[in-house]
């Protein structure tokens, strides 16, 4: 979980204790608030998990209407912002309560870093590919508009015309 958020806002099930002990989202922050809610909420106590899916979540691509994209692809550079500033701030808060720390973080920091890299790599080429499946599927969308307009009015035609009876 301090490498990034896996666990998406509409699974949790959460006691009212718990919001009154740790508070609400940081709306402070312009993304990731759901991820830094659930860290506090990790450090308050231990999480369970049911087994039964309970809802879906999916990520909207930036090529679909821009104004209904998830944050998490249509806000890349914002996450990206927001993940190093609040990461910076939990390892100082950490520091600053237990300095020998620095020892203990500074390897899984640099190893944290280079997986990283090397993942938001991967995502910038996986969204990249799927961006141009979108553009050739509205090509052929676009191709095949005049017939899809004509099976369209054949299968109004054919439901407009009787029936044979049945023998």
């Amino acid at each position: 979980m301090i490498e990034r958020n896996q666990i998406p806002p509409i699974t949790l099930l959460l006691r009212r204790a718990l919001l009154s002990r740790i508070g609400g989202y940081n709306e402070a922050l312009p993304a990731l608030e759901d991820w830094e809610f659930i860290l506090r909420a990790l450090v308050a106590g231990d999480v369970g998990a049911l087994e039964d899916r309970l809802a879906f979540y999916h990520h909207r691509l930036k090529a679909d209407m821009p104004v209904y994209a998830n944050s998490v692809t249509g806000g890349v550079n914002i996450h990206s912002e927001t993940r190093a500033r609040l990461g910076n701030h939990i390892i100082r808060d950490a520091l600053q309560q237990q300095p020998a720390l620095l020892g203990v973080l500074w390897p899984i920091l640099q190893a944290l870093n280079a997986e990283s890299a090397a993942r938001a790599t991967a995502h910038a080429e996986l969204l990249r590919r799927l961006e141009a499946q979108d553009v050739e599927l509205q090509a052929i969308r676009l191709a095949t508009e005049p017939q899809r307009k004509i099976f369209a009015f054949l299968r109004r035609w054919l439901r407009k015309q009787p029936r044979d009876a049945e023998p």
